[in-house]
């Protein structure tokens, strides 16, 4: 992927970072700091919150582990 930059710093800091990838002009951000960041319109931002991410692999691999048993019984 060219010139998309992976944001994967400290909270307080990830602002600071995609202020400076956007002044090197820098027109997309995959976020991975657990904050909200801004970027100005013309640039593609997503926000990516691992939490959530292994809640549901997890979720998926408890089904794995439960749907064969229930399929026993």
């Amino acid at each position: 992927m060219r010139n998309a930059p992976r944001v994967a710093t400290p909270a307080p800091s990830a602002q600071e970072v995609a202020d400076q990838l956007v002044e090197a002009g820098v027109t997309s951000i995959l976020n991975f700091a657990p904050a909200v960041i801004s970027v100005p319109r013309g640039v593609s931002l997503r926000k990516v919150d691992l939490s959530i991410e292994l809640q549901i692999l997890s979720f998926y691999q408890q089904l794995r582990v439960v749907a064969p048993r229930a399929a026993e019984v």
